[in-house]
């Protein structure tokens, strides 16, 4: 019963604002058994992944009415597939992970989840989440349906050990040549995710002054203050972004970009924090 928040669903009280409760009524967390994928490819895995993962392409709205957490059990060529949807609302990554270790450590006989989830959310944030869901009077039917729009292909890009160490390498070569290295070397997320952003805009063909944005979800759970332990269950993460001409990314060398972002991810504390949930608080109830 340590995670019963999964086993609930979203409601609004008088207030309209969001809230999740639960009963013994409750049909609780969906589990389906797929039918089988005889065999994934390389070449198909990418397109059949989908398969593996329930709800896949429910957006917006839709959330609202489904099971906060859906379990899928899909029969491989030589084993099982588990696929797991969840609510961001109600949690996040590191949540979900401790959900699932948690889970694994109950089937491999342990009386007790080895770490139990801390729930005293308001220590972290007290942030009411009051929306405005009702569809628009001019919104055609199905507006949120996945099926609407253009039509998107997936590509997944490898980098291999040693080419993600040669781009981290070679932007911290060339800044310790900089100021930027008083920092302190890049990491190799940074690294690689300044070379990433470089070449989505330069594939983009963005004109010099067009702005190029990079953003990265953050686990604020160190971050605010005072601080979370790993085991707060719930949503503790803030998008961080960082703003910059496209002419600046691409006519500079990585590290210029891996400092941009390194400078945003660094200067994102409990202070950043608290700000943008009082910016967010008074846009939904004019404070």
């Amino acid at each position: 019963m340590e995670f019963h928040q999964l086993a609930g669903k979203l409601e609004k009280d008088e207030d309209g604002v969001f809230k999740v409760v639960y009963d013994d009524d409750m049909e609780g967390v969906e589990v389906a058994e797929a039918v089988d994928v005889a065999e994934l490819t390389a070449e198909e895995g990418f397109s059949r992944f989908k398969e593996l993962l329930p709800y896949n392409g429910v957006l917006n709205l839709e959330g609202l009415q489904r099971p906060l957490l859906a379990v899928q059990i899909t029969k491989l060529k030589d084993g099982l597939a588990m696929g797991l949807a969840f609510n961001h609302a109600i949690i996040d990554g590191t949540s979900m992970w401790h959900f699932m270790s948690s889970w694994a450590a109950i089937c491999n006989g342990y009386s007790s989840v080895p770490v139990p989830p801390f729930l005293e959310r308001t220590k972290a944030r007290n942030t009411r989440v009051k929306l405005d869901l009702s569809q628009p009077s001019d919104a055609p039917e199905h507006a949120n349906s996945a099926s609407n729009g253009l039509a998107l292909r997936g590509q997944v890009f490898k980098f291999s050990a040693s080419a993600i160490e040669r781009i981290k390498t070679n932007a911290n070569a060339n800044a310790n040549a900089t100021a930027t290295a008083t920092a302190g070397p890049f990491s190799t997320f940074q690294s690689l995710s300044a070379h990433v952003w470089q070449a989505v805009t330069r594939a983009r063909e963005l004109g010099p002054t067009d702005y190029t944005v990079f953003m990265v979800f953050a686990d604020c759970r160190k971050r605010v203050d005072p601080p979370m332990p790993e085991s707060y269950f719930g949503n503790l993460i803030q998008a961080i972004f960082r703003v910059s001409g496209a002419g600046l990314i691409l006519s500079n060398p990585t590290e210029f970009g891996a400092g941009l972002i390194r400078e945003a991810i660094e200067s994102h504390n409990a202070e950043a924090i608290e700000k943008r949930n009082e910016e967010w608080c008074g846009d939904q109830f004019g404070s």
